[in-house]
């Protein structure tokens, strides 16, 4: 369920963001096959392997000027971060929120468990959009590199559909969405694997 939340955010964010450009296309129809894999109608998905070492990504994050290590806490990031209304789905064992910096809404966090102590929740997934360029870094890897980077960076995705990659790791996964004009990302996700 993480995944496909994870996948539909990011694609959704791209929908958005394609909706806003000049030369406005018919949006794909979204759908989640059987297995779990996402799919846009008319749209060959490619699966294949890969894996990178999650942890030495995970533990060189930069954002907004400090550096961050996954796993952490939503305070853990500082307080100028803070997590909007909860926007999740059913029955996922996290919750969705709008990420905010200084006020200002820069992508989404995932929290696993539940309640309002929002500071103290481990962080399931960061995921940062446009609003962030500049300022967000992960290992390196940021919204100035292109697909090429990525890939020749962490290997093999193990999931393509059109402009969104995910590479999987042991612990995680790093998802890029890239914009159809720039070939750069739009919305990169960090994700960790649920912890048991």
């Amino acid at each position: 369920m993480k995944k496909k939340t994870i996948a539909a955010a990011c694609l959704v964010t791209g929908l958005l963001a394609s909706g806003c450009s000049k030369n406005k296309a018919e949006s794909p129809d979204i759908s989640f096959t059987e297995t779990g894999k996402t799919d846009i109608s008319g749209n060959t998905a490619r699966s294949s392997g890969g894996s990178f070492n999650f942890a030495e990504y995970a533990r060189n994050i930069r954002l907004f000027g400090r550096k961050a290590s996954l796993p952490c806490t939503l305070g853990d990031l500082g307080g100028s971060f803070s997590a909007g209304e909860d926007m999740s789905v059913p029955d996922a064992d996290h919750t969705v929120h709008v990420l905010y910096y200084s006020e200002e809404p820069v992508g989404y966090v995932g929290l696993y468990g539940s309640g309002n102590d929002l500071e103290n929740r481990q962080i399931a997934f960061l995921q940062l959009d446009t609003p962030a360029y500049g300022q967000f870094s992960v290992k390196g890897l940021d919204f100035d590199r292109t697909r090429e980077d990525f890939i020749a960076e962490l290997g093999s995705p193990v999931t393509e559909i059109d402009n969104f990659l995910e590479f999987s790791g042991t612990g995680g996964s790093i998802s890029v969405l890239f914009g159809a004009d720039t070939g750069n990302p739009l919305s990169i996700v960090v994700s960790m694997k649920e912890s048991k």
